[in-house]
């Protein structure tokens, strides 16, 4: 088994980053951006974001890194008078579980697992910014 991580699996993909921007999250700041050359294929490089890497791009789309995304989060929220407590777990399939949970038996709470960390990261600030939580 191959427990090697490429980098582009610890940043959002281009697609993921648009549906957040939609949504109004800022990446700004981001360290890390895909750029697209324009070389008729709109093939993205995922680059460190500096000037150097953005200057003579075509499109820029800044991304975010788990780090990034796992700073974003609350740590706990509010909703109908219970607290939300933030949980990252890993489940017996090996899968990254982002939820928030009330009490230690709470079933209710959302709940958002994958293989990868990045997408489960998504899918939580996904979640928490269409439900105007963050």
């Amino acid at each position: 088994m191959d427990n090697k991580i490429k980098l582009e699996d610890t940043c959002l993909t281009v697609e993921q980053a648009k549906e957040l921007q939609e949504l109004g999250v800022d990446m700004s700041d981001s360290i890390m951006v895909y750029c697209d050359y324009y070389d008729q294929v709109h093939d993205y490089e995922l680059l460190m974001n500096n000037n150097l890497s953005t200057s003579y791009a075509y499109e820029v789309v800044n991304t975010l890194t788990n780090t990034e995304i796992l700073e974003m989060l609350p740590n706990k929220y509010i909703k109908n008078i219970w607290e939300h407590f933030l949980r990252i777990e890993k489940n017996d399939n090996t899968e990254h579980v982002i939820l928030y949970k009330r009490w230690e038996n709470d079933c209710v709470s959302p709940r958002f697992n994958n293989k990868l960390l990045r997408d489960a990261l998504f899918e939580m600030i996904k979640f928490l910014r269409t439900n105007k939580i963050i």
